[in-house]
C-alpha cells in the first residue's frame, strides 16, 4: 500500500460500518466504535472528543467514511436540537478535521433528502427534504460540497440483509410470521431497498475507482411494503401455507411525528455505469431466506 492507502471508518459498529471493516479488514482500514465495542477499533464518541484524539497518523488515510448518525427519523423529529448535535455539529467538526488533513470524506446520506412527491430521483435532482433527519443530511452534504473538492456522498436506500434477528426488513417479517404475531404494514410508501452486501461492495468499488460526487446507492426493484412482503411470501409458500396476519394502513396512519414522504425510491444507474456494480436481485434473497428455514417448519398461529 501507498503511504496514504487506509480507509477511516468512522462508526464501525453501524449495521453498515461491521461488514464494511470485516471486508476491509485491520490491514487496509481503521475502525471507531461509540456505544457497542468492537475488536480492532478505539472508541470515539463525537459528540465530546476531537476526532484527533484517536487519530494517530492521519497522513496514512486517503478516504474516511462517515457512518454515525441518530438514523431514526422519528428520534430525531422529537428531538431536533439533540439529534441535530450528532447528525450536523458533530459531523461537521469531523470535517473539518479531515479537510485538515487531505482526507476525502465519504458521508452516508439517505433517501430522505427527497420530498417524496416524485419517485426514482437522479443524483441530479434538486433535494427537499421534508423530514427534520433528512434536512440534518442534506445540511451535510451542502458543508462537504462547499468544503471538499473530492468528496463521495451516497445517498442509501433502506438497507436490509439476510441474516435473522438483524432487523432489517424481510427478517423482521419472517421472525413476525414464526411468531404468529401482526405484520402492521403501511401500503403508501414507495422505496428501493438495497441489500447490505451491494452497500459494502459500492463503497470499496467507489473508493478502489477513485470516484467522487453524489452516488445513489438503492436497490434496483421499486415497489410498496405489500409488493415485497407477496415476494417473501411467493418463496414461503413453497414450503407450505404462510399467510401472515397483516392490518394494513397509510404511512401517514401509523401515527408518526411527521408526515413521512410517500416516494423516496432511487435511480442507481449512475453507480451501476460507472462501478459496474450488479444489484441482488430481492427474489434471490427471499429464495435464500425461504431456503434457510429448517425443516418441518410451520407457521405458528
Amino acid at each position: 500500500m501507498s503511504p496514504r492507502d487506509k480507509i477511516l471508518i468512522l462508526g464501525a459498529s453501524s449495521y453498515v460500518g461491521r461488514p464494511l471493516f470485516d471486508r476491509l479488514g485491520p490491514q487496509r482500514a481503521a475502525a471507531t466504535y461509540h456505544q457497542r465495542p468492537l475488536d480492532a477499533a478505539v472508541r470515539f464518541d463525537s459528540l465530546s472528543m476531537d476526532l484527533a484524539e484517536v487519530v494517530k497518523d492521519p497522513s496514512s488515510f486517503s478516504h474516511a467514511v462517515i457512518l454515525f448518525a441518530d438514523k431514526n427519523p422519528e428520534s430525531c423529529a422529537a428531538d431536533p436540537a439533540g439529534s441535530r448535535a450528532l447528525n450536523v455539529e458533530s459531523v461537521c467538526r469531523v470535517l473539518d478535521r479531515l479537510r485538515q488533513w487531505g482526507v476525502t470524506p465519504i458521508f452516508a446520506s439517505t433517501e430522505f433528502v427527497f420530498d417524496g412527491s416524485e419517485g426514482r430521483r437522479r443524483e441530479t435532482d434538486a433535494i427537499r427534504p421534508v423530514l427534520v433527519y433528512g434536512r440534518q443530511k442534506a445540511e451535510v452534504e451542502r458543508r462537504i460540497q462547499e468544503s471538499f473538492g473530492r468528496h463521495l456522498i451516497l445517498r442509501l436506500g433502506k438497507v436490509f440483509g439476510r441474516q435473522r434477528g438483524d432487523g432489517t426488513l424481510f427478517t423482521k417479517w419472517l421472525d413476525a410470521i414464526e411468531r404468529g404475531e401482526t405484520i402492521r404494514l403501511a401500503t403508501d410508501q414507495i422505496f428501493s431497498p438495497v441489500y447490505i452486501d451491494d452497500v459494502i461492495e459500492a463503497v470499496v468499488r467507489l473508493i478502489d475507482l477513485d470516484l467522487s460526487g453524489i452516488y445513489h446507492v438503492a436497490g434496483g426493484q421499486t415497489a410498496s411494503r405489500p409488493e415485497f412482503l407477496e415476494m417473501l411470501l411467493e418463496e414461503l409458500r413453497r414450503r407450505g401455507p404462510f399467510e401472515p396476519k397483516v392490518a394494513r394502513c397509510s404511512l401517514h396512519g401509523l401515527g408518526l411525528n411527521e408526515l413521512w414522504p410517500l416516494d423516496v425510491s432511487l435511480d442507481s444507474r449512475k453507480l451501476v455505469a460507472e462501478t459496474g456494480l450488479r444489484l441482488t436481485d430481492v427474489r434471490r434473497v427471499c429464495r435464500d431466506l425461504a431456503a434457510d428455514l429448517p425443516e418441518g417448519l410451520t407457521q405458528r398461529r
